[in-house]
Formats: structure tokens, C-alpha cells, sequence
């Protein structure tokens, strides 16, 4: 449930479900049992009746034309017993009327009609016998039809009433969790990448003394780290679910990154996939783990989505260094799938290793296609011959090289 409705359904969750499960059905079904009880049944028929007025009322507020069905039976073999042995239960033929104009259902005036005509042949001609009908007896009907109706009307208008309270709820928190989105998103994301470039700049300076340039690229990697870590946050903020999928918050270690890894790894077995998975990872950042735990659910989704069934499909991930390299190979249906592969998925992937410092490489081996994740770490310290040497940027990915993972095959470009 999003933080907004369960914020909102603590005030008004327990008489909401109330209302709009079938348990006004079910409390008003046990009372005409009851009421039919207090007349001890005579025959086994009559005993069939009662539970069968008792399950139909009870049934109508989950299966309005179930508890409809099931409460004219009965008053059907009401009418083949004497008048005598008509049970009072049959009162419940209201309570699925009830439930029709509670649900607003489309049969609500069929079912109101037939419930009527039927149940008043039954309850109040076929059940009176010999006795003349008087018009205090006749009264009782529409009193509790109209009893009925208005029940319905209001526990319908009450609901309405919560879930609109509900939903102006949820709008005021969005908008406070958007207007705060905006406010760390101009402030406290802009001064920290701020502070993270002028740090890296400090450290890569001619003139900057290597312990001092040690102590500035800490700085960086720090500052990094907090404004991914917020910008994970307003990503959250701008959202419905504020919880990331399949609990990635969490994943800030190896043993964390490693147990989501295996359990994508079921999950493609689950599916009929032969899987076949190497982690080797030591002391990855906690940045590291969160961006390959969202880019291994998504490269799984991908796996799923484009290979063939029960084909084979392998995921490695390796640590070499500060550098972790992620693969995920699989089968292609078809080289013109493989030619046309790249989608919305693989953009996302590729906007996250960005973020993280890192980028991804493709690559088509026939009937294959892989997927290299590169996540480097920044380097603790910048030599002092570097720093008067420092060459220009890459600007594109095909000038970066990364480290390749053992006995893997060459690839072919990058994205």
C-alpha cells in the first residue's frame, strides 16, 4: 500500500473495510437465522430453508446474483411447505436488496423486483394461510422494504464519503511529497554535487599536495555517494511507492546484493530457464549494490521478456579491484531480434550505471546477446605525475575500456 493511503486508512481503514466488504451481509444473515431459530424448524425441509435464506443472505454482499439465486430458492420451497411452518428467516430476502443498492449493482431494480413480488407471495399471502391479510400486516412489507433501500442508500454514501476523504488525504500528502522533492532536488542535490566537483577539481590540481589530494577525493566520493543516495530518495519522493521493487533500499552490502542476485537466479528457474550464475565479490560500495541490484532486476525482466522459453541464460558478477563488472548473457530468438534489441529497459539500465559512474557494453554473439555492467570507484588516491598529466574526459563511451570479466568473449559496441 502507498505511504499516502496507509496514512489515510489509519483513521478511516476499519470502518472502510467494514463498509465495503460483505460484513454488513454476513451480521444482518446471521440475524434472520436467528429470528428463524427462535421458531425451532419442525422437518429436515424446513431446516434446508433456513440454511439455505442463512447462506444467501450472507453470500449477497461478495455474489449479489448468488445470494439473490440462493434466497429466491428458498422462498420458493417456502411455498411447497404449510403456511404454518414458513419460516421467519425468509426475512432475509431484504438483505440481498440491501447488498444490490450498497454495491450499486446493474441488476439492482431486477433483483429488487423479483425479491419483492416473490417474497411477499411467500412471506405475507402463502404464510398468512386462511388468515385474511389486515393492512397493519401489510404494512410491515413496504416499511421494510423502504428500510431496506435506505440502508443501502446510506451505507453506500458513507463509503463514497471515506473514499473521497481518502483521496483529498492522498492528494495532500503528494503534493507535500513533491513540493519536498523539489526543495531537496534544488538545494541540497545542487550544493552537494557542488561541493563533489570542486573537491575533484581541488584533488586533481597541479599544485594540490598528495595528502591533501587524498583527503579531497574522499571528499568527492562522499559527496557522490549522498547525492545518488538523494536522488534515489526524490525518485521515491515522486512516486506513488515511495519503496523501490523488490526491496532495493536495502541492498547496501555484498551479502545483500548477493542473496537478490540468487533470487532472480530462482526466479528464472522458476520459469523454466537452465540459469547459471558466478558472483565473486568481495567489499563493493554500498552505491555499487544498489545500482546493480535495480539493474539485475531489470536485466532478469529482460531475460524474461526476450528469450526463448526454457532456453539457457547465465549471470555473472565479478569484482576486480574497486570495479565491479556484471554480465548477463542469454539466447536470442532471432538475429533480427538481437539487431533490434534495445528498448526502454536498456535505457534505464544505462541511466543507472551513468549515475553511478559506470556505462554498459553490448554485445551479439551468434544466437547470444550479452550485457556488461561496468561500475568503477573512484580512486582513493591521485598520483602527483598524474595530476600534472590529466588527459580530457572520454566523451563518449566507445573511448572508456572496461575490465573485462575472465574468459569473456570481445565485445562488439557500446551503448
Amino acid at each position: 500500500m502507498p505511504l499516502t493511503s496507509s496514512l489515510a486508512s489509519h483513521r478511516f481503514g476499519g470502518l472502510y473495510r467494514f463498509l465495503q466488504s460483505g460484513w454488513v451481509e454476513l451480521s444482518l444473515a446471521l440475524l434472520a437465522v436467528g429470528i428463524g431459530i427462535s421458531s425451532p424448524p419442525e422437518t429436515a425441509l424446513t431446516w434446508l430453508t433456513l440454511a439455505v435464506f442463512g447462506v444467501g443472505a450472507a453470500v449477497s454482499g461478495i455474489a449479489v446474483l448468488l445470494g439473490t439465486a440462493l434466497v429466491c430458492v428458498g422462498l420458493l420451497i417456502s411455498l411447497t411447505l404449510p403456511p404454518d411452518q414458513v419460516s421467519a428467516a425468509g426475512l432475509a430476502l431484504f438483505v440481498p436488496i440491501i447488498a444490490a443498492v450498497r454495491l450499486w449493482s446493474r441488476y439492482a431494480i431486477a433483483i429488487t423486483l423479483v425479491l419483492v413480488g416473490l417474497g411477499f407471495y411467500t412471506m405475507f399471502v402463502h404464510a398468512t394461510g386462511d388468515r385474511p391479510l389486515t393492512l397493519a400486516i401489510v404494512a410491515i412489507f413496504p416499511t421494510l422494504l423502504a428500510l431496506s433501500l435506505g440502508a443501502g442508500l446510506v451505507i453506500r454514501s458513507s463509503r463514497q464519503q471515506l473514499e473521497n476523504e481518502r483521496q483529498r488525504a492522498d492528494e495532500r500528502l503528494a503534493e507535500l511529497r513533491l513540493e519536498l522533492a523539489r526543495e531537496l532536488h534544488d538545494n541540497a542535490v545542487h550544493k552537494i554535487s557542488q561541493a563533489a566537483m570542486l573537491a575533484h577539481m581541488a584533488a586533481l590540481h597541479p599544485d594540490t599536495p598528495p595528502e591533501l589530494s587524498r583527503e579531497f577525493t574522499e571528499i568527492a566520493t562522499s559527496c557522490n555517494d549522498a547525492a545518488h543516495e538523494l536522488r534515489l530518495l526524490l525518485t521515491g519522493l515522486r512516486q506513488d511507492n515511495p519503496n523501490l521493487s523488490d526491496g532495493q533500499p536495502q541492498i547496501i552490502d555484498a551479502d545483500a546484493l548477493t542473496a537478490l542476485i540468487e533470487g532472480q537466479a530462482d526466479r528464472l528457474a522458476a520459469l523454466g530457464f537452465a540459469v547459471s550464475h558466478d558472483l565473486k565479490i568481495d567489499a563493493p560500495t554500498s552505491l555499487q549494490c544498489r545500482t546493480l541490484a535495480a539493474i539485475s532486476v531489470e536485466a532478469v525482466n529482460n531475460i524474461i521478456q526476450h528469450a526463448p522459453a526454457r532456453s539457457d541464460c547465465s549471470i555473472r558478477v565479478v569484482q576486480q579491484g574497486s570495479t565491479v563488472v556484471a554480465e548477463f548473457t542469454n539466447h536470442t530468438r532471432s538475429a533480427r531480434q538481437a539487431a533490434t534489441r534495445p528498448s526502454f529497459g536498456l535505457l534505464g539500465i544505462e541511466e543507472r550505471a551513468r549515475a553511478a559512474g559506470g556505462y554498459i557494453t553490448i554485445s551479439k554473439p551468434p544466437g547470444y546477446w550479452r550485457l556488461e555492467v561496468t561500475l568503477p570507484s573512484l580512486p582513493s588516491v591521485v598520483d602527483a605525475d598524474a595530476r600534472s598529466q590529466i588527459p580530457a574526459a572520454p566523451t563518449t563511451a566507445r573511448e572508456r575500456r572496461a575490465p573485462s570479466l575472465p574468459d569473456a568473449r570481445p565485445t562488439d559496441y557500446r551503448i
